[in-house]
């Protein structure tokens, strides 16, 4: 794999144009002396382990000190003309700190689904990316760290990723961060593909994966004073229900956006759209205020400033509403912002989920860490609410994670029992994962 790497930087970039810096940390399976072979690698060996911010910190610092740097795991291969278009994209603007390719194995916003299956199949796919774009560059909040191109001074001036995380998980994260709070855009190529075979070394050690994950999540939340699972989640499917075509000018304000990478991508298909987002957590704000336009505000303290009749849509997405300590007073504050024939469209989680209220019974509960605050809206509670805060709920739509029929016994058997409860929901409704209502004023 570590030859793979090696030979398709070789062969699809111009000698000259770069060097190859290999930090090799302990490893057993017989690639160093492979590597000793190689006359055109600077190698750096460790006889123990630096973590995967340590490593690739000393192979920057060895490098040329007028050359940006490129971290490049060995698990992936650039293709013709990826690096050139990263180049490319990394000058594109003056403000642009780093950039970061799509991939077969990525997070979602760097993912790209073409069908392929095989490595010989992505490579081709690759010849339809690696091509001149006119609007190739999307902002992001962060960006994977298999394949991340950074301007020199601004690693030098951010000093690199931040040891404190252990093995090879959330530094990229947190480097994401640091980029943006300091001024300097992330962006994703659209138009450079980087083939990533995925979490090679860890494949066989879940258990202790999930550990280093877990242990790195938490240092990356106290460090920034945010939850990543809830502020940096991608909400997909929060677009379906917003009406636009990429010439039209709709107006959106998202409530408590957390980093909004949606709206990156959703910017990114409709340039003549508006995005207005609030936070009430001030780190957030600091850093998104980079690539968004968000301000910093808690609504169940005090109105948003914005012009009356002004949004198109207004968006409590995802748990939003469940963290609101007085959701109708709240979502009574909105109202005056949205036009007339404009919609509140709020999503919440099903409390009555039948997986959930199976851990309940193992008593297994774990609100996000957040506020303390949680309420737990069914949809006749949500809409009861809504009505209170003047709105006309309109519209309901429910996404399902399961069915009675599929279930397995045990879910059949507790769905049976509580069916027999007076008033109690139709078995449909356990396998309910979350809803949405749209409201109108």
């Amino acid at each position: 794999m570590m030859q793979e790497c090696l030979e398709a930087i070789v062969n699809t970039c111009d000698e000259g144009t770069y060097e190859v810096i290999v930090v090799d940390s302990a490893s057993t399976d017989g690639v160093r002396d492979y590597l000793r072979s190689r006359d055109d690698i600077k190698l750096i060996i460790n006889d123990s382990f630096p973590g995967f911010a340590g490593g690739c910190n000393q192979g920057a610092a060895a490098a040329q000190k007028n050359s940006d740097v490129f971290l490049l795991n060995n698990d992936a291969v650039v293709t013709p003309h990826s690096v050139f278009y990263l180049r490319m994209g990394l000058y594109e603007n003056e403000k642009t700190g780093a950039v970061g390719p799509l991939s077969n194995s990525a997070v979602a916003f760097q993912k790209y689904n073409c069908g392929a299956q095989s490595k010989e199949e992505w490579m081709e796919a690759a010849t339809r990316v690696n091509l001149p774009l006119e609007n190739y560059a999307r902002k992001a909040h962060w960006l994977q760290g298999h394949a991340l191109l950074v301007r020199r001074n601004v690693w030098d001036e951010l000093g690199g990723l931040d040891t404190g995380y252990a093995y090879g998980c959330g530094e990229d994260n947190d480097f994401g961060l640091e980029v943006n709070a300091a001024g300097y855009y992330t962006t994703v190529c659209t138009n450079a593909f980087v083939f990533h075979y995925g979490s090679v070394s860890m494949k066989n050690s879940s258990a202790e994966e999930n550990r280093i994950k877990n242990d790195n999540m938490r240092r990356l939340n106290e460090k920034w004073g945010i939850n990543w699972v809830r502020d940096a989640f991608t909400r997909f499917g929060i677009l379906q229900y917003i009406l636009c075509k990429p010439d039209e000018t709709v107006k959106i304000l998202d409530v408590y956006s957390g980093f909004g990478n949606i709206w990156n991508l959703f910017l990114h298909d409709n340039p003549r759209a508006e995005v207005y987002c609030i936070e009430k957590n001030q780190m957030i704000v600091n850093v998104a205020k980079n690539y968004l336009n968000i301000s910093c505000c808690n609504i169940d303290e005090a109105e948003p400033s914005y012009q009356e009749n002004f949004f198109d849509y207004v968006l409590l997405a995802h748990d939003t509403v469940q963290y609101l300590v007085n959701p109708a007073q709240a979502l009574k504050r909105l109202q005056p912002f949205l036009k007339q024939d404009g919609e509140l469209i709020v999503t919440s989680p099903n409390p009555m989920n039948i997986r959930k209220i199976m851990e309940l019974a193992k008593g297994n509960f774990e609100p996000q860490e957040d506020d303390g605050i949680l309420h737990h809206f069914t949809c006749d509670d949500l809409t009861y609410v809504l009505k209170k805060a003047g709105y006309m709920p309109a519209h309901w739509s429910f996404r399902f994670n399961g069915t009675y029929e599929r279930a397995d016994d045990l879910s059949k058997k507790l769905v049976d029992e509580l069916g027999k409860v007076e008033g109690a929901k139709s078995k449909s409704d356990f396998f309910v994962s979350d809803y949405t209502i749209k409201a109108h004023k």
